[in-house]
């Protein structure tokens, strides 16, 4: 990797993130100019972390997540303990 490209990757990261995040519609923008300058904004800071940015902390921390992998191993729990009973 060249020494430059290492050297900024974290604030090129940060710039995209901020561009994404800041993105809102200008005055006399349409609706599809609009969308297509948010997906380019989302393409590229795909493009600088890899993949997509998915905040699995923040939303196992939200009241309403419920783990779907969980939620059915306890009710296949649940049937099992009422079958021997």
């Amino acid at each position: 990797m060249d020494y430059h490209v290492t050297k900024y990757e974290m604030p090129i990261i940060v710039d995209a993130l901020k561009a994404i995040m800041t993105t809102k519609q200008r005055d006399r923008e349409n609706l599809a100019e609009n969308t297509r300058r948010l997906k380019t904004a989302k393409d590229v800071l795909e493009s600088h972390i890899g993949d997509a940015l998915i905040i699995t902390k923040y939303v196992k921390g939200m009241a309403q997540y419920i783990d779907h992998e969980m939620a059915s191993f306890e009710n296949s729990l649940q049937g099992c303990l009422c079958n021997t009973v």
